[in-house]
């Protein structure tokens, strides 16, 4: 592949650095509780599953969030999640998983990624329509 050669294919890009994949969550409520996702939020919900890159530390990762946040997907996307997690991509298999995890969140903060305060998961959201306050974000 040539250097900055980009494939952007149905819920992935990829080019020479990396590639990252998402997916559309239309059961997430099948998979969660009833009443999980706000109403009027609940049709264009998003899913980052995997982020991977060749080196870390090059600014690569921050490079594929950029094209994946401007990919028509991620435009349409009322709410995108993910869990941030070192079992997944370049991280898995690191022993410091606490660490790692935290080191997840600061990245995928820097892209206005939050967490709610009061759950016990680490999981993320990217609320691109309207506003959803911290607290209330689903758990």
């Amino acid at each position: 592949m040539l250097l900055n050669e980009l494939f952007i294919i149905e819920g992935q890009i990829k080019d020479d650095t990396g590639y990252i994949k998402w997916n559309w969550k239309s059961d997430l409520e099948d998979e969660e509780d009833e009443g999980y996702i706000p109403d009027g939020y609940k049709k264009k919900v998003l899913e980052l599953s995997i982020i991977e890159t060749e080196k870390q530390g090059e600014g690569h990762g921050a490079a594929l969030m950029k094209k994946f946040l401007t990919s028509p997907d991620a435009k349409k996307a009322e709410l995108i999640f993910l869990d941030p997690s070192p079992q997944e991509g370049a991280n898995w298999g690191n022993k410091d998983e606490v660490g790692t995890v935290d080191k997840l969140v600061k990245f995928y903060s820097r892209f206005g990624f939050k967490h709610n305060p009061k759950s016990t998961t680490r999981r993320m959201w990217l609320v691109q329509k309207g506003s959803i306050p911290d607290d209330q974000l689903p758990t």
